[in-house]
């Protein structure tokens, strides 16, 4: 279970937490950065090789996502915790996404991020 998901559960053990990775979606513009940066020619390069073996429209992209918040065969009960990719298909997470450490390292620093935009954390 990702580490965020398990924080979740056991602070709001109510609540279905799942984690979602909508994979790599390549038509949203926000590589944009990266091609106008020193790295643009190899990303001009590779980018168009990426969206045609590798990435996903926006609408594949959504699906994790929109499986995780709408679907009704969902339940806290079996599905609690689970961790959906590209497509809405359930995975296991990666080693680095069960990294505790790494885990630890980005909650620290998405509360503070958050904080410091005005929001009081409470978990």
């Amino acid at each position: 279970m990702a580490h965020q998901t398990r924080r979740q559960t056991s602070t709001y053990p109510q609540i279905l937490s799942t984690a979602v990775h909508p994979g790599v979606i390549t038509d949203t513009g926000l590589y944009k950065p990266t091609l106008e940066s020193g790295l643009g020619f190899i990303s001009k390069l590779l980018l168009p090789v990426f969206q045609k073996i590798g990435g996903v429209s926006s609408e594949e992209g959504s699906y994790s996502t929109l499986k995780a918040s709408l679907d009704p065969k969902l339940t806290l009960e079996k599905d609690n915790g689970k961790y959906y990719v590209t497509l809405g298909v359930e995975q296991e997470p990666t080693e680095v996404a069960r990294n505790e450490e790494y885990a630890n390292e980005w909650w620290g620093w998405a509360c503070g991020e958050l904080e410091k935009r005005g929001f009081k954390l409470t978990i």
